[in-house]
């Protein structure tokens, strides 16, 4: 019930090796501690396995200078379920794979979350926050190559200063798709470049704030191309 994890190295591995952690009450990647996988394997980090309360809020707190990275393998940052607690991310870095955070309370991003290509993916019964430095970023590496979607859905507000950047790479790259919906809060976004390459085409950008009183503040510069809206 009380059980956690604490990660004060480097953990790393090579293809086809993965990292797996779980705990049945909270993980923590201290500012000494990172994940680093070569190679297809996959990263997957789960607290509150137990659905009973902990005494370590049942969540995932990435602390500093703390990382997660992979080549061509997944992310999964995952604290559901009864009590599933809050989630603190740091930097997240993928070569064309996906990243997911999924909490049963909210997420903080505080620093960036970069995919090259691939799509990012964040469900929260709660809120989504990010700071200045937690830029979102899907935007492909290579000509030609599209970008990922990102999509947030947030039991509660969206308070974004990080950018969101799905912008095309070049040729005929493609941007992507950006979609943030609150069931019961505001949403407030900074910068978000869905565009399409010179060749390319433009993503949709979609904000879209449920609930009594709910308000979308767009505080940058919010900007796509055709076929786009």
């Amino acid at each position: 019930t009380d059980s956690d994890v604490i990660v004060n190295g480097l953990l790393t591995t090579t293809n086809p090796g993965v990292v797996t952690i779980t705990a049945d009450d909270s993980v923590t990647i201290s500012g000494t501690g990172s994940i680093r996988v070569f190679g297809a394997g996959s990263v997957s980090v789960t607290s509150n396995t137990a659905a009973t309360n902990g005494n370590s809020n049942d969540g995932i707190t990435m602390a500093g200078a703390s990382s997660v990275e992979t080549d061509s393998g997944t992310i999964t940052l995952q604290s559901t379920g009864a009590n599933g607690g809050d989630i603190t991310a740091q930097t997240l870095t993928t070569l064309n794979a996906l990243v997911t955070i999924n909490s049963g309370a909210g997420v903080a991003l505080q620093n960036a979350v970069t995919t090259r290509g691939a799509n990012v993916a964040i469900d929260a019964v709660g809120g989504v926050a990010s700071t200045a430095a937690g830029d979102i970023s899907t935007a492909g590496t290579a000509l030609n190559q599209n970008s990922g979607l990102v999509d947030i859905n947030a039991g509660g507000t969206v308070n974004l200063q990080g950018d969101i950047i799905t912008s095309g790479f070049g040729g005929t790259s493609n941007g992507g798709l950006v979609t943030i919906d609150t069931l019961n809060g505001s949403i407030t976004v900074a910068v978000i470049n869905a565009s399409g390459a010179a060749a390319g085409n433009g993503a949709n950008i979609l904000l879209n704030a449920d609930g009594t009183d709910s308000d979308v503040i767009v505080n940058g510069l919010l900007t796509t191309t055709n076929p786009g809206v």
